[in-house]
């Protein structure tokens, strides 16, 4: 039996990417760039847990999400991933090579003058292979 498993674009990585301060709403990026906004995510995350640091994720991120959730409040969220990161890893790896799945529709939105985009979504991944 093949078992599906949706790698969640946890919080983390559904993390309003920031797209910076402007004087008008930019423009949505394209199915494209939004792929690889995600997938730049999920490769910053990955690097978190394989070194037990997610400062760099942080770094990152929107400002919201940088002051809400600073690099030790995810690795404390994410311990059990770090502390089993010889079973994390490779699946995380193997997003690299995924298109992210989206649920909804993407949006701008904006917080205190800067323009953040909100996506939601999964990476489809085979826990059988």
């Amino acid at each position: 039996m093949n078992k599906k498993f949706n790698l969640i674009l946890v919080a983390v990585i559904l993390l309003a990417i920031g797209l910076g301060c402007s004087a008008e709403k930019p423009e949505m990026p394209s199915t494209d760039a939004q792929n690889a906004l995600v997938k730049q995510t999920m490769g910053e995350f990955t690097k978190g847990v394989e070194t037990e640091n997610f400062s760099s994720l942080v770094q990152s991120a929107s400002k919201e999400f940088q002051t809400q959730l600073p690099a030790e409040k995810i690795k404390a969220a994410f311990q059990t991933m770090i502390d089993k990161k010889e079973l994390a890893l490779p699946l995380l790896q193997s997003t690299a090579a995924m298109t992210p799945v989206y649920e909804g529709t993407p949006a701008i939105r904006e917080d205190r003058g800067n323009y953040i985009l909100d996506l939601k979504g999964s990476f489809p991944t085979d826990l059988a292979k």
